[in-house]
């Protein structure tokens, strides 16, 4: 919903003549199904790797921050807005570290002793925001169009706005808090071993695809040169 309501915000007002004036990029020739299945797999493992790089750098840089105390110093300013929209203080230094880093912040949220509805909350907010960390992979993929980084920071700073508001709104409703209450009876802890026993099957189930698309393509290519 949050989304939606963003879209339609800044759709307002929108040039119509620049929307007219876009035409389709023309169709590429099409290459053989092994060398474009082998293609998306390189470009895949490549995008992998650029948006871990950005993962371990904002984490890193949370890391410092947090050292030097700099989140505390942020958060005094951030918790009078949280006590207007009725949120718990101590949620405002884990929403200073999920501006840099997402993960982290949603780690942090979790970890605080506030209400739960509360934390919904904030993560709504952090999640729709995504984190200086998210927006420069979002922009790494934006930048064939024309889209300046402040205005898509602005786009989502107000989504992130919406999704609090909307998600504080639903806390209030009967349902939502009766959802609440037996989310930890629907949500049992598991032991350590069979934790570890489904994240592997769940890991080898992603990547077992892939490795078959690899070996396919490579099979292809070796037919291909010879």
């Amino acid at each position: 919903v949050a989304v939606v309501v963003t879209g339609l915000l800044f759709s307002i007002g929108g040039s119509r003549s620049a929307r007219q004036a876009a035409s389709p990029a023309p169709i590429a020739e099409c290459p053989p199904v092994m060398a474009a299945v082998g293609g998306a797999i390189k470009k895949t493992v490549d995008t992998l790797w650029v948006v871990g790089g950005y993962i371990v750098l904002f984490s890193v840089v949370a890391g410092l921050l947090r050292h030097y105390n700099a989140f505390a110093m942020s958060a005094m300013t951030v918790e009078p807005l949280l006590k207007l929209v009725g949120l718990n203080p101590l949620l405002a230094e884990p929403l200073v570290i999920g501006s840099i880093e997402m993960t982290n912040g949603c780690g942090a949220v979790a970890a605080v002793a506030a209400p739960l509805a509360d934390k919904c909350a904030a993560m709504a907010f952090l999640v729709s925001f995504g984190g200086m960390c998210i927006q420069a992979q979002s922009m790494l993929f934006l930048s064939e169009v024309k889209l300046s980084a402040l205005k898509f920071s602005l786009m989502k700073s107000v989504q992130a706005v919406i999704a609090l508001l909307l998600c504080l709104a639903f806390s209030a409703l009967p349902a939502f808090q009766s959802a609440l209450c037996c989310t930890a009876v629907l949500s049992p802890a598991l032991s350590p071993a069979r934790a570890l026993l489904s994240g592997t099957v769940y890991a080898a189930g992603m990547l077992l695809p892939f490795a078959a698309l690899a070996l396919l393509s490579g099979r292809a290519s070796t037919r291909g040169s010879a």
